[in-house]
C-alpha cells in the first residue's frame, strides 16, 4: 500500500505539465451521468456531500466517480477534485472486474485528512488513514478559484499548486506501523467524543459529527464502534442519562422538563433509554432517593449487555 502510494504520487508530480495536464487531472473531462443506462452502474456509495472540497486520487485499476449529474472514469495516476457542496458518489460499471483503490484527500484549512479505500463490486473498505498538517485548503482552494476565473496562465498556475501539492503531501505522509491507521483512527474518536460532551445539550446530528471530523456519516459510525465498542447513539445516551441523573439527584426539574434540556424527543422517549441504560424509569429511580441521597444503583451488567445489542440508528 505504502510503496504504490508513493509511487502515484510521485509519477504525477514528476509528470504532470500543461500539455500533460488533461490526461491527470479529469474534471475537465466528463460524461453525462444521465446519457447511460441504469442497469450499467451501480453505486458502491451514496451520494454524499462535505462542506470541504476533496481530493480522489487513483491508486490502482478504475473507479468511476459521479460529480452532481456528471462521471468522472478514473484510471492509475488520474485525479479529481470534488468542489465543498457537491453531492458525489462512487460508481461501479458491472463490466468491470476489478478491485479499485483510491486515495482520498479531505481539505480543512490546515489539516488535511488522507485516507485510503479500497473498492470491489459490492463494497469499500477503507484500510489507512491519518491527519496531516500542510497549507492544502490554500493550495486546492486557489485550483478551483483559477478553474473558476479561466484567465490566461491559469493552466500553468494549476499545474504549479498541483506540484506543490503533492510535494507537500509526500513530505508529510506517515503509514502506520499497525495495520488501519489505530492511532489516526482514535484520535478521530476522541474528536467525536470532544464535540459530542460539549454539545451535549444540543441537537446532534451524525452530519454534524461527519463533518466536524472531515469523515463520511458511515465511516464515523464504523469508526466509532470499531475504536469504543459502542454506537454513537449509545455512548451520547450515556452521558446524558449521566446528566438526568444530575437533575434528577439534584433539582427539582419536571421529566418533561429534563427530557427537553437533554434534547430526548419526549418525556417517553427519555423513560425509554432511561430504563435501558438504568435498570428503572426515572420516575422509580427519583421516588427511590433518600433523605441522604442514597439512589438505586446502577447495574454495569445492564449497561454493558444493552451496549451489545444496541444498534446503530443514525
Amino acid at each position: 500500500m505504502e510503496k504504490e502510494i508513493v509511487e502515484v504520487l510521485r509519477y504525477i508530480r514528476d509528470n504532470i505539465t500543461s500539455e500533460t495536464f488533461d490526461a491527470f487531472y479529469v474534471n475537465n473531462r466528463v460524461e453525462n451521468a444521465s446519457g447511460l443506462l441504469k442497469e450499467d452502474l451501480k453505486s458502491i456509495t451514496e451520494m454524499e456531500t462535505h462542506h470541504f472540497p476533496e481530493m480522489a486520487i487513483q491508486i490502482d485499476k478504475t473507479s468511476c466517480l459521479q460529480i452532481g449529474s456528471y462521471l468522472y472514469t478514473l484510471n492509475k495516476y488520474q485525479f479529481c477534485i470534488i468542489p465543498h457542496g457537491e453531492q458525489h458518489c462512487i460508481r461501479y460499471i458491472r463490466s468491470a472486474s476489478h478491485t479499485a483503490s483510491m486515495l482520498w484527500i479531505s481539505i480543512t484549512g490546515d489539516i488535511i485528512r488522507a485516507g485510503y479505500t479500497m473498492y470491489s463490486k459490492t463494497k469499500r473498505s477503507k484500510i489507512y488513514g491519518a491527519d496531516l498538517q500542510l497549507p492544502g485548503g490554500f493550495l486546492i482552494n486557489s485550483i478551483l478559484e483559477e478553474q473558476r476565473m479561466g484567465r490566461a496562465g491559469s493552466r500553468e498556475a494549476v499545474v504549479s499548486y498541483i506540484k506543490t501539492f503533492l510535494s507537500l503531501l509526500l513530505q508529510k505522509l506517515t503509514f502506520e506501523a499497525d495495520a488501519g491507521g489505530h492511532g489516526w483512527a482514535e484520535n478521530v474518536v476522541n474528536e467525536l467524543q470532544e464535540y459530542i460532551r460539549e454539545h451535549l445539550l444540543e441537537p446532534i446530528r451524525l452530519q454534524d459529527l461527519s463533518n466536524h471530523v472531515s469523515l463520511t456519516p458511515s465511516y464515523v459510525c464504523k469508526l466509532f464502534k470499531q475504536v469504543t465498542g459502542d454506537t454513537i447513539t449509545y455512548y451520547t445516551h450515556k452521558l446524558k442519562i449521566d446528566k438526568a441523573i444530575e437533575y434528577l439527584s439534584e433539582s427539582n426539574m419536571s421529566l418533561s422538563e429534563i427530557a427537553e434540556v437533554l434534547g430526548f424527543y419526549d418525556q417517553f422517549h427519555f423513560s425509554k433509554v432511561f430504563k435501558v441504560h438504568v435498570g428503572v424509569p426515572p420516575s422509580k429511580y427519583r421516588s427511590g432517593l433518600t433523605a441522604k441521597g442514597a439512589m438505586f444503583p446502577i447495574s454495569s451488567r445492564r449497561r454493558k449487555q444493552s451496549s451489545t445489542h444496541h444498534t446503530e440508528k443514525e
